[in-house]
C-alpha cells in the first residue's frame, strides 16, 4: 500500500514537473520567476504535513492517503523552480561548486530525519505491526515544518532573487561564453546537433545510474536478510557509512570536475559505484560491503553533484526550468520503474541477482556516457567570472 502510494505520487509528479518548470521560466513578478513556487509549495505543506500524524491515529485511512498524496506531489513538483534558482544565479562554470553545496545541505536533511527516526522510532505491537506512541508521534513532523519555515525566511530575508540576477548579468553573460556547449547560447537558445545528441546521452546516463542505485536502495536491506544472514542493523551502518563519505566527498567534487572536467568527473563517479557493484556481486562477507558503500557514497556524490549542471548548461535565462524538469523527469521516471524491474530478476534467480543487476544497469550507464562528446570552444579569449569574495576565476 505504501509503495502503491508513493509510485502514484511520483506518476502525478512526472506530468507535474513540467508544467510546473514551463510556469516558473514564464513567471515575471516582484519577487522573481522561482520565489513564488517556493513560498507557495513550503506553506502548503507546512499545512497539510502536520495533518498526518493525527490522521494516523484516528485511523482515518483515506484522507491519510489523500494528505500525503498531496504532500508528495507538492513537494515533488515545487522542487523544480526550488533547485534551478540556484543555476539561475550561478555562472554555468561555477555551478558545480554550487551544486555541490545544495547537496551538501540534502545530506544534511537526511541526517535530521535519521536522529529524528532513532529518537521517535517505531515498534511492533502484539500483532506483528508497526505502531508508534501516540504521544510523541506528531514532533517530527512539527520540527520539519519549523525547518521548512524557518529555511525559507532565510530564503526570503537573504535572496531577493531579481536583484540578484541583476547585480550577476555579467559573470552570467561571461559563463555563457566559456560553456560547454557548440551552441553559443548568448545569441541562439536552439541547440545544434551536437548539444542534441549530448544532452540525449546525458539524460539517459542520468536515468540508467538512479534505475541502478534505487534498486539497492529498496531491496538492500532484505539482500542482506537473504543472502548474508545478518539483520537490518547492518542496512543501517551501510546506509550511514555511504551517507558519511557522501558528505566528505560533496565539496572536493566541485573543485574535482573544474580541474579535471565534468566528463573525466562522470567518469570516475559512474566507476566508483560500478567496481564496488561488481565486487558484491563474488563476496558475500557482511563487514567488507561497509567498505564497498563508502566508495559507492563517494560515487554517488559525484555523479549528484555534477550531472545536473551537466544537463543545465544547455540551458538559457528563458528556459532553466525546462532543463532542470528534464533532469528530475528522468530520474523520477527511474525512481518510479527501479522497484518494478528489479522485482522481475528477483522474483525469477532470488536476491542474490540484486548486485548483477545493479552491475549491468550501471554497466549501460557508463558506456551511455562515452558517447557525450566535449565541445571545443572556438574561441580563445580568456573570460573572468566572479567567484564570490575570493580573486576572480579565469577561464581560457
Amino acid at each position: 500500500m505504501v509503495g502503491l502510494i508513493l509510485g502514484v505520487g511520483n506518476f502525478f509528479t512526472l506530468i507535474n514537473m513540467p508544467l510546473i518548470s514551463y510556469l516558473s521560466d514564464k513567471t515575471k513578478s516582484r519577487l522573481g520567476k522561482r520565489t513564488p513556487y517556493i513560498i507557495a509549495g513550503t506553506v502548503l505543506v507546512s499545512i497539510l504535513l502536520p495533518l498526518l500524524p493525527f490522521l494516523y491515529m484516528a485511523n482515518n485511512i483515506l484522507w491519510f492517503v489523500i494528505v500525503l498524496l498531496a504532500v508528495v506531489i507538492i513537494s515533488d513538483t515545487y522542487r523544480v523552480p526550488a533547485v534551478a534558482l540556484t543555476p539561475d544565479i550561478t555562472p554555468k562554470p561555477l555551478r558545480n561548486k554550487a551544486n555541490s553545496i545544495v547537496n551538501l545541505v540534502c545530506y544534511i536533511g537526511m541526517i535530521l530525519v535519521g536522529i529524528m527516526a532513532i529518537i521517535f522510532p517505531a515498534k511492533l505491537d502484539n500483532d506483528g505491526l508497526l505502531s508508534y506512541n501516540p504521544q510523541t508521534i506528531w514532533i517530527p513532523f512539527v520540527v520539519t515544518v519549523v525547518l521548512m519555515l524557518a529555511s525559507l525566511a532565510v530564503l526570503l530575508i537573504k535572496i531577493k532573487e531579481n536583484k540578484l540576477a541583476n547585480e550577476v548579468k555579467k559573470d552570467m553573460a561571461a559563463g555563457e561564453k566559456v560553456a560547454e556547449t557548440d551552441t553559443n547560447l548568448t545569441k541562439n537558445d536552439k541547440l545544434s546537433k551536437i548539444d542534441k545528441r549530448n544532452l540525449i546521452f546525458v539524460l539517459i546516463t542520468v536515468f540508467l545510474f538512479n534505475l541502478s542505485f534505487a534498486a539497492v536502495q529498496n531491496y538492500g536491506a532484505i539482500f542482506g536478510l537473504d543472502q548474508l544472514g545478518v539483520d537490518t542493523g547492518w542496512w543501517g551502518i551501510v546506509t550511514i557509512s555511504m551517507t558519511f563519505i557522501g558528505m566528505l566527498s560533496m565539496l572536493p567534487a566541485g573543485n574535482l570536475a573544474s580541474n579535471l572536467g565534468r566528463k573525466n568527473t562522470i567518469i570516475l563517479g559512474l566507476l566508483l559505484m560500478l567496481v564496488p557493484f561488481v565486487v558484491a556481486c563474488f563476496i558475500k562477507i557482511a563487514w567488507v560491503y561497509y567498505l564497498l558503500f563508502a566508495f559507492i557514497g563517494a560515487g554517488w556524490a559525484i555523479l549528484n553533484v555534477v550531472s545536473y549542471p551537466m544537463v543545465v548548461e544547455f540551458s538559457t535565462a528563458k528556459n532553466l526550468g525546462k532543463y532542470t524538469s528534464q533532469y528530475y523527469f528522468f530520474k523520477t521516471l527511474a525512481y518510479c520503474l527501479a522497484p518494478i524491474l528489479s522485482s522481475i530478476f528477483i522474483t525469477h534467480w532470488g536476491y542474490g541477482v540484486l548486485f548483477i543487476y545493479a552491475a549491468a544497469v550501471m554497466l549501460l550507464a557508463l558506456v551511455s556516457f562515452m558517447f557525450y562528446k566535449t565541445p571545443k570552444k572556438p574561441h580563445k579569449s580568456t573570460t573572468t567570472v566572479s567567484d564570490g569574495k575570493q580573486s576572480s576565476l579565469e577561464i581560457k
